[in-house]
């Protein structure tokens, strides 16, 4: 091998060692090995107000690549069909802002942080929270319910704090959907501070129904949490029970042993 060749060799030796030396210790900008993943997202209530509401998004893991877009579907209640997509007011590499503002207060929301990136539609788990009261009104909140059966319960609430004014009416108010009102079902159990419960009857079998504790003073109405429970179904009945919603089940005792009696209401 002459010279020149030897000389060609070595450059092209040269050039291949430094290749392999960007692709092995080399910068980012040179390797892109390992492709983008969908973003992990969470999102929660930062700050909150009777004006205003401010939620905050975060971008939870690194390898997500370059996002597109961030954006926030909130709504009343739980009808993602019926949602409002809010976009930040600010945001940086790991978070988002966003301010809510025509929002109702007393009122549950349901809300997920979403974002688009290289590897696509990214979407937080989704988070609920509830509006303050009125300044001035009720401090009440919601317990649980006990006793269940296939159409009645019994429903728990306090009275902490009467506000501006004494408290006129309290009670519970229940629904088959999302944020029930006095306008719903409802029932008054007295009135003042504490405790107190009361036993709801006339429920529909197998259905779930949210429900709030109320409290009313001058100001206005205020609502606990919400919260949920769920009728038991008819093949839970036991000896005495009866229902009454289109279709009536009773039970008998027959030979010591109880025996499901079915009829129409027709």
């Amino acid at each position: 091998m002459n010279s020149k060749s030897m000389f060609s060799f070595k450059l092209v030796s040269l050039q291949l060692c430094v290749v392999v030396i960007l692709l092995s210790v080399g910068c980012d900008k040179y390797r892109r090995w390992d492709l983008p993943v969908k973003a992990d997202l969470s999102v929660a209530v930062f700050s909150a107000s009777n004006d205003s509401i401010v939620i905050k998004g975060d971008i939870l893991n690194e390898n997500h690549g370059e996002i597109t877009e961030r954006g926030l579907i909130v709504v009343k209640g739980n009808d993602f069909l019926q949602a409002d997509t809010l976009y930040p007011v600010s945001f940086d590499d790991k978070s988002a802002y966003f301010k809510l503002l025509n929002f109702e207060l007393s009122s549950y929301y349901e809300m997920k942080f979403f974002v688009i990136g290289e590897a696509g539609l990214s979407c937080s788990k989704i988070v609920s929270f509830t509006t303050g009261n009125a300044i001035g009104s009720p401090e009440v909140h919601t317990l649980a319910p006990s006793e269940t059966t296939i159409n009645s319960t019994r429903l728990y609430g306090t009275v902490y704090s009467q506000g501006a004014q004494i408290v006129t009416q309290r009670g519970f108010c229940w629904s088959t959907v999302s944020n029930p009102t006095t306008s719903n079902s409802s029932v008054v159990v007295g009135s003042g501070l504490g405790a107190f419960d009361v036993k709801v009857d006339n429920l529909i079998p197998s259905t779930l129904y949210y429900v709030r504790a109320f409290a009313t003073n001058a100001i206005a109405t205020s609502y606990g949490e919400q919260l949920t429970f769920q009728t038991s179904d008819l093949g839970q009945l036991t000896y005495g029970d009866s229902v009454f919603g289109g279709r009536t089940c009773q039970l008998t005792k027959n030979c010591e042993k109880c025996v499901k009696i079915y009829y129409s209401m027709e």
